[in-house]
């Protein structure tokens, strides 16, 4: 999401010129027009899911949870859209110019990320187990099975 951010904050003049110019490959005017939409799924993906935490798991699996897994769907599908539409291009710009500022921002948000993770771990636990295990119709919820 950092990553995103910067990216996309970045002046077009500042951009490679394949990416700035009038007419880039299709792909590629495919993944920009993705961009944000992958973005604003993100959000949604981490908005919910934090809603979820608070709710907790008896009064978060209405709408907050249909949201959640929603937007999740969404991210999947534009994040894989946008991928594989700048999959041609990975080889240079993974070891083009700038690599040791990629691998920084990509280690720190990775760091960041299992921080993150580690510190709100404790707040999985009620989602462990409020799935009734005789429950069929509710089963379909539960990931830890």
């Amino acid at each position: 999401m950092l990553i995103a951010l910067i990216v996309m904050s970045e002046p077009a003049h500042n951009r490679p010129a394949d990416t700035a110019s009038a007419g880039p490959l299709v792909p590629l005017r495919a993944a920009s027009t993705i961009a944000p939409i992958v973005v604003a799924a993100t959000v949604g993906v981490f908005a919910s899911g934090v809603a979820l935490l608070v709710a907790g798991p008896r009064r978060g699996h209405g709408l907050v949870l249909g949201a959640h897994k929603a937007s999740f769907i969404v991210w999947f599908g534009a994040t894989a859209l946008h991928v594989l539409a700048h999959l041609r291009r990975l080889p240079r710009l993974v070891l083009g110019p700038g690599i040791r500022t990629r691998v920084a921002l990509v280690g720190g948000t990775f760091v960041i990320g299992a921080a993150l993770a580690g510190g709100t771990l404790s707040l999985a636990g009620p989602w462990h187990h409020w799935v009734d295990r005789d429950d069929a119709a509710a089963a379909h919820f539960s990931v830890f099975r």
